[in-house]
C-alpha cells in the first residue's frame, strides 16, 4: 500500500520541476505521501522486518522533506540490520544530491562514511553501488561531467570490478562499461567492451534506445 499511495502521489506531481507543480497537485502530492508515511509507520513492528519497508519509507520520508530528522536514524537501522540491501542507502542517497538540494561535496561525503561501515572488497562495492544507482545518465547531477563530481574513480571501478566478478551478468558489465567510460578508463572500458561482443543491452546505455546506440557506439570508438 505504501508504494500504491506513493505511485499515485507521483503520478499526480508529474516529473517536471517544482516550478511546474501547481498548488493544488502539490496539495494532493503531499497528503498522499503523508498517507503512505502513517500507513509504514503503523505497521512497523510487522513490516519492519522486510527490508523493503526500510527502503520505501526513507524514500517517502525524503519525498515529503529532505530536512526531516527521522530518515538519518531510519537508513542507520534499516542498514544494521540489512547491510546488504542496496536499495535502502541508495534511497538515502537522493537526499544528499544537487538535484535534492544536496551537492557533489556532500554526497562523497556521504559515500565514504557508508562505504566505511564494511570491510573491503565490499567497502568498494558499496561506494560503486552508490554512485552507479544515483548517478546513472545524470539523473540525480542534473547532468554534469563526471569531472564536476568529487567521485574517487579509481574506487569506483574497483567496486564495479568487484560487483561484475560477483555478479557477471551481461546487465551489470554493460552498465560497468558505461560508467568506466564516464570516468575515461579506457582500459576498464575495453575488458568490458569484450564481454559485451558487440551486443550491447542498450537500457544501460541510456533512457532513449537511439540515444543510447549512439554513446555505445561512440564508447566503442574512443575505446579503440
Amino acid at each position: 500500500r505504501m508504494k500504491m499511495l506513493s505511485a499515485r502521489a507521483w503520478q499526480i506531481r508529474g516529473g517536471g520541476t517544482a516550478g511546474t507543480v501547481t498548488n493544488e497537485q502539490w496539495m494532493q502530492f503531499h497528503h498522499l505521501i503523508d498517507e503512505a508515511i502513517e500507513y509504514g509507520r503503523a505497521c512497523t513492528t510487522t513490516c519492519s522486518a522486510d527490508p523493503e519497508w526500510y527502503a520505501t519509507l526513507v524514500a517517502l520520508l525524503i519525498d515529503r522533506s529532505t530536512n526531516d530528522e527521522g530518515i538519518g536514524p531510519l537508513t542507520i537501522e534499516g542498514i544494521k540490520k540489512f547491510p546488504d540491501y542496496d536499495r535502502i542507502y541508495v534511497n538515502a542517497a537522493r537526499k544528499f544530491t544537487p538535484k535534492w538540494g544536496g551537492s557533489p561535496e556532500v554526497f562523497e561525503r556521504f559515500a565514504r562514511q557508508l562505504a566505511a561501515q564494511y570491510s573491503a572488497p565490499r567497502s568498494d562495492d558499496v561506494y560503486a553501488v552508490l554512485y552507479s544507482k544515483a548517478a546513472t545518465y545524470g539523473n540525480a547531477f542534473d547532468s554534469p561531467p563526471v569531472s564536476d563530481w568529487k567521485v574517487d574513480c579509481a574506487r569506483w571501478i574497483r567496486g564495479l570490478r568487484t560487483r561484475t566478478s560477483a555478479y557477471p551478468t551481461q546487465t551489470n558489465i554493460n552498465a560497468a562499461a558505461y560508467l568506466a567510460a564516464q570516468c575515461e578508463d579506457k582500459r576498464a572500458v575495453k575488458a568490458y567492451l569484450k564481454q559485451i561482443d558487440g551486443n550491447p543491452q542498450l537500457q544501460e546505455w541510456g533512457w532513449d534506445p537511439e540515444r543510447a546506440s549512439r554513446e555505445f557506439a561512440r564508447v566503442q570508438a574512443w575505446a579503440q
